[in-house]
């Protein structure tokens, strides 16, 4: 199991917040590209993602974090569709923009 508490604390984060991909990485072993449809987004949409998966991840408290797993993202017109298993459960969210989904 990943100790996440201490993977924070050894980076400086005391607040507990990713601040970049290499945070994500560091402490959770995901990189945006190894989500299944990231390649095939257009140049954009590559860098909305990157930069909401960031943020995604700090919208869940630390010991859920541990539990999500992005599967697959994929381009819906001027959207996103975003799947990710939570404690082994299927979810599916739209990525409206890199602030915001629903």
């Amino acid at each position: 199991m990943i100790d996440s508490i201490g993977k924070y604390r050894e980076l400086g984060l005391e607040d507990f917040k990713l601040r970049d991909l290499d945070d994500l990485y560091d402490i959770y072993e995901i990189k945006p590209e190894q989500t299944e449809g990231f390649n095939e987004l257009p140049e954009d949409k590559k860098d909305i993602f990157s930069y909401f998966i960031v943020k995604f991840y700090n919208s869940w408290g630390l010991d859920a974090r541990l539990n999500l797993k992005p599967v697959l993202v994929k381009e819906d017109g001027p959207f996103m569709k975003f799947d990710f298993d939570y404690y082994g459960m299927s979810n599916r969210i739209t990525i409206v923009n890199k602030d915001g989904w629903r």
